[in-house]
């Protein structure tokens, strides 16, 4: 089975994220994508699942997850499922009936807890930004600087998140 065409021809809901969601990309940023899929039953739920509940594409850095995953995320507070929810109507690449009544209830989703997971995570993105230490060699300290720079924009995306909610 090929998994990767089983997904994406089950697909309900895709959207670009990152930084590119947020227009502060840069000219090397990657791109990110995420999206949910409904699976038959038999590839998620039987004693030889064939589906994993989340895959991961490497080519674009796409997240795929299972629907009843998604819902369990979002339930939970996890911004990485709400934030595709509140993504700017250009970013969504594929929308379906089926997740139309999250879109129309994100709100209820808005939490406090949402909030503090989200202020921890940028207030580490910060920290890592400002305390990654800058290597002596020409590669070393590039790739230290393009680490530090991708966390000042994951704080800043997070920020951009948190300002909205």
């Amino acid at each position: 089975m090929d998994i990767h065409f089983e997904i994406t021809q089950n697909l309900i809901y895709k959207n670009k994220s990152g930084s590119r969601s947020y227009g502060i990309n840069t000219a090397i940023s990657d791109e990110d994508a995420l999206g949910v899929f409904i699976a038959h039953p038999v590839h998620l739920m039987s004693v030889n699942a064939e589906i994993p509940n989340h895959y991961k594409e490497n080519d674009t850095d796409t997240n795929y997850v299972s629907l009843p995953k998604f819902a369990r995320h979002l339930y939970e507070g996890s911004h990485f499922c709400i934030e595709p929810l509140f993504v700017r109507s250009e970013d969504i690449l594929i929308q379906t009936k089926y997740i139309q009544s999250f879109i129309e209830n994100r709100n209820m989703f808005l939490t406090q807890t949402l909030v503090n997971k989200s202020l921890g995570f940028m207030g580490g993105m910060i920290h890592f930004a400002e305390n990654a230490s800058i290597a002596q060699t020409d590669i070393n300290q590039a790739k230290a600087l393009l680490a530090k720079r991708k966390a000042a924009s994951h704080a800043v995306r997070v920020g951009n998140m948190i300002s909205e909610m």
